[in-house]
């Protein structure tokens, strides 16, 4: 089966700007011409803890996520622990 899309998963702790970077990550791939579904994912403000964005990118229309990750933008050692077995082979952690 050919992959005809890619995820991105971005992950760290509340308060780092996770939604407003996944949210400006997916406008810039839409104004590029490519179709987007964002997954935001977060725990209470208040409290902390931690948050992720999963971006799933594509040339044709999207209408779910899709998981496991073929990248995840660690900002914290957290994200790693929490989502480094939802990659894929061949995947990247950065």
């Amino acid at each position: 089966m050919v992959q005809d899309y890619l995820t991105i998963r971005i992950g760290g702790e509340a308060g780092m700007g996770l939604e407003s970077s996944g949210a400006g990550f997916a406008k810039a791939l839409t104004r590029g011409g490519l179709y987007v579904f964002g997954l935001p994912d977060y725990y209470s403000r208040i409290r902390g803890g931690h948050n992720f964005y999963s971006l799933r990118i594509a040339r044709q229309p999207l209408h779910s996520h899709a998981e496991p990750d073929h990248l995840l933008l660690a900002l914290d050692g957290e994200t790693i622990r929490r989502h480094v077995d939802a990659i894929v082979a061949g995947g990247a952690v950065f």
